[in-house]
């Protein structure tokens, strides 16, 4: 879908317009592998990582969780509504490294709207 839109755009914009949303792709495309790279950073195992991982199958505790949500927020410059003390009342999903990573895309997409 994003892929339909942004060609649209591109067709049908100003050289602006084209040259933003060729930039706006590109930072959320690189958001993934930019998020696997973090983590693996704080795990120095980058072949355990899939999307599909959850934080205790990659043995981060509650310190490196909040390395990582601080990691993040300084990368992207963004705010991640987190509370390390009730990490499920927040809002900010951390069930798995794909939750992490949409969670992070839409935060950015607000930011940037």
């Amino acid at each position: 879908l994003w892929n339909i839109i942004s060609s649209w755009w591109l067709i049908n914009s100003t050289i602006f317009g084209m040259a933003f949303a060729i930039c706006l792709y590109s930072t959320l495309m690189s958001l993934l592998f930019t998020s696997f790279s973090l983590i693996s950073k704080k795990l120095n195992t980058p072949a355990d990582i899939a999307l599909d991982s959850t934080l205790e199958e990659l043995a981060i505790d509650s310190l490196g969780l909040v390395e990582s949500i601080f990691a993040i927020e300084e990368r992207f410059d963004i705010t991640v509504p987190f509370n390390a003390n009730a990490p499920g009342s927040s809002g900010f999903d951390i069930s798995s490294v794909a939750t992490i990573i949409t969670a992070v895309e839409h935060l950015i997409a607000e930011q940037t709207s």
